[in-house]
């Protein structure tokens, strides 16, 4: 199995990764119901990555799928891992759909 350091470590070596999304199997798009994540202050640089992603696309729906590589972004943007940040979201109920 390769273990090589994936992007974010190379930034911040301190900081041990779990794999990619992809290595532990968030294959398929993953939705979020941006309606519901917006009040929640802690999870601010989430919001401003996942509008960013909707301003980018044209789209003004409060719900918004993300490729696997964005939830490797948010995490790191996030500041923790992502099955920790998916369960986070998934307690708030903004989680709509995934694998």
């Amino acid at each position: 199995m390769d273990q090589r350091p994936g992007p974010a470590d190379d930034r911040d070596p301190g900081r041990a990764r779990a794999g990619t999304a992809d290595d532990r199997g968030a294959s398929a798009p993953v939705g979020f119901d941006l309606s519901r994540l917006r009040p929640h202050d802690e999870l601010a640089p989430v919001v401003e990555y996942l509008t960013a992603i909707q301003q980018r696309r044209g789209e003004a729906a409060s719900l918004l799928f993300v490729r696997t590589s964005d939830i490797d972004e948010l995490a790191e943007v996030d500041g923790r891992p992502v099955p920790e940040l998916l369960e986070r979201l998934d307690q708030l109920g903004v989680v709509v759909s995934s694998n």
